[in-house]
């Protein structure tokens, strides 16, 4: 018996049941004195559920996903994955087969090569979620879908985008939901749109089923905000120096929009919208990307409370009833909560 509980006392100190506990293991990459100097031999080396830690500042590398790993920044900055060394290759690819869940959180994933794109999913498979939480996506002067999804993700929240930025560039670039889609599987919470010169959020599904969530999130600066080719769920965004606010095609319906705030479209559309805003009203400072609200807008407390699905803003703050439209909750005092976008040159 003292043998048995003196080996278990040892295994339990070697980490050998940490999975079985509930304590995934952890690897670092940086370029000194972590467990691995690239994401590439920190992933091939790594059994399922690890995180996967990156410290430093960038690391040009890509990668293809068959596994349920956690990667996320070590620290308060963010990490930049960047796969322009990789010529052609996406940053960050995922296929058929792959594991249950991939996680992504508090990261910069860029690209700056045509013929690539930042994130690209090209196969569904049964069970699985990807989850990106606080990732900034930047591209440059190339052109193309820099998140792009081309197949079914029939699964209800299968692929989750919270708190993210996606910063559009010089180029014709958009993020391109594609794949006939059988349920809400694509969703977007407190997210960020900027600066596109295509449609800065595409659902390119040609489906009559409902295939996009959208809550919460800004859109602004580019040539259409918003383009969907099938029924969605859209609730509590905010449109504003968009050419065009949103494009309807095929099977899309404008009763799927519900307490969104606009610049460019006129009502009567969809049900408790608003229209006629601008961003001098309702933001702090749009001129710095500073998308806070500002005493007086239009879009504090006209939104629909989702409180049954999430309850935090952009800035994690814990949003209240009446919600707010936007990525941000009001803070009622007028001191901006500060945040973070970042721009690679």
């Amino acid at each position: 018996m003292r043998i048995l509980i003196v080996l278990m006392a040892f295994m339990l100190s070697s980490g050998i049941f940490a999975g079985t506990l509930g304590t995934p293991p952890v690897q670092t990459v940086c370029s000194s004195g972590c467990d691995f100097t690239t994401i590439n031999t920190a992933y091939s080396s790594s059994p399922e559920g690890t995180v996967i830690e990156l410290q430093g500042n960038i690391a040009d590398e890509n990668q293809s996903l068959t596994k349920n790993i956690d990667f996320r920044s070590s620290g308060s900055n963010k990490f930049t994955w960047n796969g322009n060394g990789s010529g052609g290759s996406n940053t960050v690819t995922i296929g058929a087969g792959i594991a249950e869940h991939i996680t992504f959180t508090s990261l910069v994933i860029a690209h700056d090569t045509g013929g690539a794109e930042n994130f690209k999913a090209t196969a569904w498979t049964s069970g699985q979620i990807v989850e990106f939480t606080n990732v900034t996506f930047q591209r440059g002067g190339a052109a193309g879908p820099f998140v792009q999804t081309t197949s079914d993700w029939a699964a209800t929240d299968a692929l989750v985008f919270r708190r993210c930025t996606f910063n559009g560039g010089s180029a014709a670039n958009e993020v391109l939901m594609q794949g006939a889609t059988t349920a809400n599987s694509r969703l977007f919470e407190n997210c960020i749109f900027r600066d596109f010169t295509n449609g800065a959020l595409h659902f390119q599904t040609n489906s009559a089923n409902s295939t996009g969530k959208v809550f919460n999130c800004v859109f602004d600066n580019s040539t259409v905000g918003l383009v969907t080719n099938a029924r969605g769920d859209y609730k509590n965004n905010i449109f504003t120096n968009n050419t065009t606010d949103i494009s309807f095609v095929g099977s899309s319906n404008t009763d799927d929009l519900v307490t969104n705030a606009f610049e460019q479209e006129a009502g009567p559309l969809g049900t408790g919208n608003i229209f006629g805003i601008t961003s001098t009203d309702e933001y702090v400072d749009e001129s710095i990307d500073d998308f806070h609200l500002k005493a007086g807008a239009q879009s504090i407390g006209a939104g629909t409370d989702l409180s049954g699905s999430f309850t935090n803003d952009f800035d994690d703050v814990t949003r209240t009833v009446p919600w707010d439209i936007g990525a941000f909750k009001f803070i009622s005092t007028g001191a901006a909560i500060p945040f973070q976008i970042i721009i690679l040159d």
